[in-house]
């Protein structure tokens, strides 16, 4: 027997070109963003929407271009990023060299927060900035 299907959302991917993420001025509750892109630089806005629980996913995999994600102070942040080659800035720490590598960090109070956000990124060329908005 199968279940009915309560939900469903399809869109199509946008390939190339600059995009913003929740850049509108309202504030909207947050669904979870599952992206694959050749080309372009990407800003995720998370400061202008309500994150109200600990299962908050960002999934983005591209193959050139800059990602920014701004984070609200009261969010806590797990970061898994998958690069070839680029540079990541997490929030104020110096900024690391990502050369064919894996690397992952949670803020200080991941585990025990309300809010968060759990980010996994793979790109093979581009920058990665997490910062404060």
């Amino acid at each position: 027997m199968f279940e009915e299907v309560v939900t469903v959302k399809k869109e199509k991917n946008r390939w190339f070109g600059n995009l913003h993420h929740f850049s509108s001025y309202q504030t909207c509750q947050f669904d979870d963003i599952n992206l694959f892109r050749l080309m372009g630089k990407d800003t995720i806005h998370l400061e202008r929407v309500i994150l109200t629980n600990h299962d908050n996913v960002i999934i983005l995999r591209k193959m050139v271009g800059t990602t920014k994600i701004i984070v609200p102070v009261d969010v806590e942040v797990s970061l898994s990023v998958n690069c070839l080659y680029g540079d990541l800035t997490f929030f104020n720490q110096p900024k690391r060299a990502l050369r064919n590598e894996h690397y992952h960090q949670e803020t200080r109070d991941y585990l025990k927060s309300n809010k968060s956000v759990k980010i996994f990124l793979t790109t093979m060329i581009g920058d990665v900035e997490v910062v404060r908005g």
